[in-house]
């Protein structure tokens, strides 16, 4: 026998409806929800302001977050302090966006550092030498027959395994490796250095 809530009817006081309990659990846990959202939004948003101080992310756009989350519970009339709760969930995700943004300004940080360091070591002779070495791969290339460039563009340049390459070509796995193999070497001997 299933669950029932026995609810007054809003025509009589003395007339009641019978509804399953989850159905009555799903409508305790709206008002629930709705009423939180009424009582505590701008208190949650000016908290999160303070927190974020001022943003970014947007205090409106964390307590949404927060809301949408403890809207996807189950069954909110089981938790103990859902005020709490739901300022905990907004809390967390202001911390977890201010940790991605550190994180993220820092790996910026790093990456131009190291392009000005590049730069330093652009001189005439790095680039004459880079230039030297390109034509040489070119020149590697060029020496190689049509199947085995295909082969180097294809997994070095392209990042393709043997088996995307044998599925892609149709040649059998020991023959993409052994063409490749000889493109290496070819391409090894004619720039001086290691593929």
């Amino acid at each position: 026998m299933r669950d029932t809530a026995v609810l007054p009817c809003d025509h009589c006081a003395t007339e009641t409806i019978t509804q399953p309990a989850q159905v009555t659990s799903a409508n305790n846990s709206s008002r629930l929800l709705n009423r939180l959202y009424r009582d505590c939004h701008k208190e949650l948003r000016n908290l999160i302001h303070r927190i974020v101080n001022g943003g970014p992310p947007d205090p409106e756009d964390v307590v949404q977050e927060a809301f949408t989350a403890l809207a996807r519970m189950d069954n909110l009339t089981q938790l103990d302090d859902p005020k709490a709760y739901v300022y905990r969930i907004a809390i967390n995700v202001s911390h977890r966006s201010i940790s991605h943004q550190v994180k993220t300004r820092d790996y910026l940080t790093q990456q131009v550092d190291g392009l000005e360091e590049s730069r330093d070591d652009c001189s005439p002779e790095r680039i004459a030498v880079s230039q030297q070495f390109v034509e040489r791969v070119t020149a590697g290339l060029n020496r190689l027959t049509h199947k085995q460039r295909q082969l180097v563009i294809m997994s070095r340049i392209q990042g393709m395994t043997y088996e995307q390459i044998q599925h892609t070509t149709g040649w059998s796995l020991a023959d993409i490796s052994r063409q490749l193999n000889q493109a290496l070497e070819t391409l090894i001997i004619d720039s001086g250095a290691e593929l």
